[in-house]
């Protein structure tokens, strides 16, 4: 069964919901679709999270106890979730306001930023990895007042 795309993308999304424009158009993909690359990191992060409790098992180590449990934390927050949430207000935050997706330093910081916290907070630099979020924080505050 063939599928007529015009028919379907022209019926799907209503008019006026998805913008694109000239900048849109002339991004690279990573940065038009900026939520296949956040994603897959957000998987891995998660799966360093979880991968934790297997190294914190078989290691046998009880005084690293509660070190486990705010690295999970900080991971699954700071790194999964915050990379999904990046890689959704990248991605539809520009086509909804017709502005041009992020910029290259913009993405480079995002993708950095919950990478800098996970490892930081894997060598239990509890302070150094909220740096990270704060400035993921404060990019995205500014990405979003800059579009609307």
């Amino acid at each position: 069964m063939r599928f007529d795309t015009a028919r379907i993308s022209s019926e799907a999304i209503p008019a006026g919901v998805v913008t694109v424009n000239d900048a849109m158009l002339a991004a690279l993909y990573w940065r038009r679709e900026p939520y296949a690359v956040f994603f897959p990191l957000g998987i891995a992060l998660s799966w360093a999270g979880v991968g934790r409790w297997l190294v914190f098992a078989f290691a046998n180590r009880p005084e690293d106890d509660l070190g486990v449990y705010i690295f999970h934390s900080i991971t699954q927050i700071q790194g999964f979730l915050l990379c999904f949430a990046i890689g959704f207000l990248f991605t539809m935050i520009p086509r909804r306001t017709g502005t041009p997706p992020p910029a290259t330093w913009e993405m480079v910081v995002a993708l950095a930023a919950p990478i800098f916290t996970v490892v930081s907070a894997w060598q239990q630099w509890w302070m150094l990895s909220q740096v990270g979020w704060i400035v993921v924080c404060v990019l995205l505050v500014s990405f979003v007042a800059a579009r609307f």
